[in-house]
């Protein structure tokens, strides 16, 4: 008896504080679940990255446009949706003298100690170099990394644009992009490994730079490290003959491709349509199995967010979707997905855009672990949308806090364009104390 009476309580509070998928009224301004930041004093800020710190504070990372150029830009929130005013100057950090170029942040990760690396590209026309950062915890410019703080690199003879960097287990740092090789547009992919101070590591290639080509062109966008074996995956996408394909590979520590996944080639890349198919983020499960979330062309020339999913070796996950493979157009415009997550309890975020009334969305959808939607989340049968009152918006960056709660960022327009971030509900309800000393 006492345990129906139990669960009637805890559903009545479930009906009180939200599901999965409700916008947290405990979350931003007018308790929306929703903030936008003007960075700058103009036009053009956007998010295309974020993290959570364990204190549950919130690092968001991107541009700010000063109507000059554009800078590597951060915001810091307290868990509230508040400006968090220990962090920079209010609650923002904008990186301009020490680049004095075109800058914009592609990734952030968190080091144990509180501090953060950016990666992301400065273009000082005509060419394009990798740029890394290292923040202290509170913002300011960590100068033990290689003396000031940041590196503008030119790795490679070309235009090298830089999209994603991860953090191994020991400290050390890896950045993953893609570079043009020859004048006709075709890249190649390029992985670099730092020391924790900033220099390039020389147990990686040697000279700490790898270099993948494979077909006639390929791009790199996103990068993760295997937890059990500190293994280096990247997802992105591989193009020949007018086509492009989702692809993936997993290299070794030492920079070597992993010639046990992928039939001994290191590699897989997967066709999932049309042939216009682009990987652009990666999660790795728990038990291993390897998450590519991007998009794919369907048959009437939109472009659906797509979800593949791989076993440890590289093979396709057949009991994920349709032989490993979710396609999901949400309206009849475009769908993206930029960005995923694996939840602990094996559920799948995926963060992005739709196009709805020719205007793009922030749009949040999650997806069982068999790749089903989530039917549950949200009011919309699996995905939320944010932003619906403004112009284009879009959701770039996910995390997934310890309490389950989902954030994600990216920027919303009205006159100008901003840092934009929703915290949606996770699957439990955090009761306040009142309930609990009822409960005791």
């Amino acid at each position: 008896m006492w345990i129906r009476i139990f669960f009637l309580f805890f559903s009545l509070l479930s009906l009180i504080y939200g599901k999965a998928g409700d916008f947290d009224k405990h979350f931003g301004v007018g308790q929306t679940g929703m903030v936008m930041t003007d960075v700058g004093s103009l036009s053009t800020d956007i998010a295309s990255s974020i993290a959570i710190r364990e204190s549950g504070r919130i690092i968001v990372a991107g541009s700010s446009y000063d109507g000059k150029k554009d800078s590597f830009a951060m915001v810091g929130y307290q868990p509230d949706g508040t400006l968090d005013l220990d962090f920079g100057f209010g609650g923002k950090v904008i990186t301009s003298d020490e680049i004095k170029a075109n800058a914009y942040i592609a990734g952030i990760v968190l080091e144990n100690e509180g501090s953060i690396v950016a990666v992301g590209t400065a273009d000082y026309n005509p060419g394009l170099y990798l740029t890394l950062a290292k923040y202290n915890s509170d913002g300011s410019l960590d100068k033990s990394f290689g003396g000031k703080g940041i590196f503008i690199e030119a790795l490679l003879p070309g235009h090298e644009t830089a999209t994603g960097v991860a953090v191994q287990a020991d400290g050390k740092i890896v950045a993953t992009g893609y570079t043009e090789v020859d004048e006709s547009g075709n890249n190649e992919i390029f992985l670099a490994r730092y020391s924790d101070t900033g220099s390039l590591d020389a147990d990686f290639n040697v000279d700490g730079l790898v270099r993948t080509s494979i077909g006639v062109s390929c791009n790199a966008n996103s990068v993760a490290i295997q937890k059990n074996d500190g293994k280096i995956v990247v997802a992105g996408s591989l193009s020949y003959g007018g086509r492009d394909v989702f692809l993936l590979l997993r290299y070794e520590t030492n920079g070597t491709l992993d010639k046990t996944f992928g039939s001994g080639a290191g590699y897989v890349w997967t066709q999932i349509d049309s042939y216009k198919d682009i990987g652009t983020a990666v999660a790795i499960q728990d038990d291993g199995k390897i998450v590519v979330a991007g998009k794919s062309r369907n048959s009437e020339g939109n472009y659906d967010i797509t979800l593949v999913r791989y076993e440890r070796d590289g093979g396709l996950d057949t009991g994920f979707g349709r032989d490993g493979i979710v396609t999901t157009g949400i309206y009849s415009g475009d769908d993206e997905a930029n960005a995923v997550m694996i939840q602990k309890n094996g559920k799948i975020v995926v963060s992005g855009y739709s196009v709805l009334d020719n205007k793009m969305r922030f749009v949040i959808v999650r997806y069982n672990s068999d790749g089903s939607h989530d039917t549950g989340f949200g009011d919309n049968g699996g995905y939320v949308l944010a932003y619906q009152d403004k112009g284009d918006s879009e959701a770039t960056g996910v995390a997934i806090q310890k309490d389950g709660k989902i954030v994600a960022a990216g920027y919303a327009t009205t006159g100008d364009t901003d840092f934009a971030i929703v915290r949606l509900l996770g699957d439990s309800v955090i009761m306040p104390p009142v309930y609990y000393l009822l409960l005791q």
